[in-house]
């Protein structure tokens, strides 16, 4: 006949018993998982990086082919010289591998490689990615204005055209290729919208169903394998 005190002991053994197979599955359980979340980040990263390019690289050529590309070069101006719309995309990893962005993607995109014919920054970024302007500018420097003439309407991007200038050193007056204002840059739905409008089914659910689809690739094969040898292997090591 079993005593209390026995009852009790035996009590007492199972209990222990079942802390120590509990910890020791949690432990064989967070290894699993640490080690998927690793493979899994880096997956996604990499599938959020060709996502955003592929997106990108259609939204600025959508933006290109709605004009008469002849008006200008789409990786470059003559002799590479100037950085074209498909340049500006920078894509940044943290630290687990995955894309570094927000909302609205601005940490994905370098202004700085969409320069102008003298290589400096005129605001392309805005006039043209954000906006949509087929080129153009928005105003002139007042240093410049007397020789290239005042903008015809400012804030509002113009093309230039061939027309006379005059040296102001000589007075000299001479024709130039962008000797004046020509007509009013033509407008477009712009690469950075364009852009959102693509990603938006990815932003909306796509990109979280393809984090569960790479978490299930990386993580079921040694669940599965924990819950039909490991937990077995463990409650028989401990009685349970």
């Amino acid at each position: 006949m079993v005593t209390i005190a026995e009852a009790i002991k035996r009590l007492e053994e199972f209990e222990k018993n079942q802390k120590l197979a509990a910890s020791e599955l949690l432990d064989e359980l967070n290894r699993i998982s640490s080690k998927a979340a690793k493979k899994v980040q880096s997956d996604f990263g990499e599938y959020q990086r060709q996502t955003m390019t592929n997106m990108f690289n259609m939204a600025v050529s959508e933006f290109y082919d709605a004009y008469d590309p002849k008006k200008y070069v789409r990786k470059g101006d003559v002799g590479g010289k100037r950085g074209g719309i498909y340049d500006i995309l920078s894509i940044q990893l943290e630290p687990d591998g995955t894309v570094l962005y927000e909302d609205d993607y601005a940490e994905v995109f370098d202004y700085s490689k969409l320069v102008g014919r003298d290589g400096e920054d005129v605001g392309l970024g805005e006039t043209v990615f954000e906006e949509g302007w087929h080129g153009g500018a928005k105003s002139i420097n007042e240093s410049k204005a007397k020789k290239w003439h005042e903008h015809p309407e400012p804030g509002v991007p113009y093309y230039r055209a061939g027309g006379y200038v005059v040296d102001e050193d000589t007075g000299t007056r001479y024709w130039h290729r962008y000797g004046q204002w020509g007509k009013r840059a033509t407008p477009s739905e712009s690469p950075y919208n364009a852009f959102i409008r693509y990603m938006k089914p990815y932003d909306t659910g796509g990109f979280k169903r393809k984090h569960k689809e790479i978490w299930d690739k990386h993580f079921q094969p040694d669940f599965s394998k924990f819950v039909k040898e490991f937990v077995p292997q463990v409650e028989k090591k401990y009685g349970l």
